[in-house]
């Protein structure tokens, strides 16, 4: 099973701060989520099981995902 929480904007979008996937076997990050058109995927900050990680890393079995957003401002 694979753990993945969502922070702020990116929680807001998908409806929800925390689930759980079974997957039986290594896939992409980008391939267990269905993002909007518009959203800017370049500006994402992806961990898995807290290193830092991309669209295309694979995630295995009882990793944990972590997505936010990048944020900005003064």
């Amino acid at each position: 099973m694979v753990k993945i929480r969502l922070i702020g904007y990116i929680a807001e979008v998908f409806g929800y701060r925390e689930k759980t996937v079974n997957i039986e076997k290594p896939v992409r990050i980008e391939e267990l989520f269905s993002f909007p058109n518009n959203m800017d995927k370049e500006r994402l900050i992806i961990l898995i099981n807290g290193t830092p990680a991309t669209l295309k890393s694979k995630v295995l079995d009882k990793d944990e995902i972590m997505i936010m957003q990048m944020v900005g401002g003064g």
